[in-house]
């Protein structure tokens, strides 16, 4: 029989691994490295063997479900002692995710695609796209608060919170500008995953006058060249109801065979 032990992200750092080794494609980066380290953790324990782990949000929402395959025959009752519960009212799940997924079916009163995730298979994928006047450099220091006047705008988020991202983001050179005459018009980055090499999360701003002019899809595709130029495989994802972004972003190469999935249990 099982036992459910709360515990934390960083103990169970070693199932984590192996889980991610289960996997067909990777996890989106903002999830994998930040959302579901801040969720609350269990352990599944046989006699005192750690032999899975599950994670809840706040909201009680499942974020991940892993078991080994020794112990798969537990995966079942586990789950519907999870909903019997009430730990969780439903889940965000990957596609991918097959055992998870499964679980999380059987329970499931509605399912909603909650977002889009994107690989990219190689630089014979580049569009080879080249805009005039149009060029993409490296964010510095002196321009920090030009661009966090510039990202908040866009995007109305906590500025000092966009100070701490995006000063990260220069000093590890991971923050390129889109300047037209000088003027920021639009941002592109990418973020090295620490738990799946050599994946990197790419994005893009774009100046809400600049829109649906094709420049979400130039900065992706430039970042994907400095992407391989490093020997990196990027990935992104968008929103289901980002329908611009998803157009750039299939524009620049990008072919979605995932999505997250969210899933209620009642």
């Amino acid at each position: 029989m099982w036992t459910l032990k709360q515990t934390s992200h960083q103990l169970l750092q070693l199932e984590k691994k192996a889980y991610r080794a289960t996997l067909p494609a990777p996890l989106d980066g903002m999830w994998d490295t930040a959302l579901i380290p801040q969720a609350n953790h269990w352990a599944i324990l046989a006699t005192d063997e750690t032999v899975g782990y599950f994670c809840i949000n706040d909201d009680r929402l499942l974020l991940q479900f892993y078991i080994t395959a020794d112990y798969l025959k537990w995966g079942q009752p586990i789950m519907a002692q999870i909903v019997a519960e009430g730990m969780a009212i439903g889940a965000f799940v990957n596609t991918h995710e097959s055992t998870y997924l499964s679980l999380c079916i059987d329970h499931q009163k509605s399912v909603a695609i909650h977002s889009y995730l994107f690989q990219d298979f190689g630089p014979s994928q580049l569009a080879g796209q080249s805009i005039p006047d149009a060029h993409l450099t490296l964010a510095t220091t002196p321009e920090l608060e030009a661009i966090i006047t510039f990202v908040y705008q866009q995007t109305e988020g906590d500025k000092q919170w966009l100070r701490t991202y995006l000063d990260d983001l220069i000093h590890k050179q991971q923050l390129y500008l889109l300047k037209l005459n000088d003027a920021i018009i639009g941002t592109g980055e990418w973020r090295l995953s620490p738990t799946q090499p050599p994946y990197v999360d790419v994005g893009m701003i774009v100046d809400r006058n600049h829109r649906n002019q094709g420049w979400a899809t130039f900065i992706l595709t430039q970042l994907k060249q400095v992407c391989y130029q490093q020997n990196l495989r990027p990935i992104c994802s968008t929103n289901v109801d980002n329908i611009a972004s998803r157009k750039a972003i299939e524009k620049a190469g990008f072919v979605t065979n995932n999505r997250l999935l969210h899933i209620l249990f009642v």
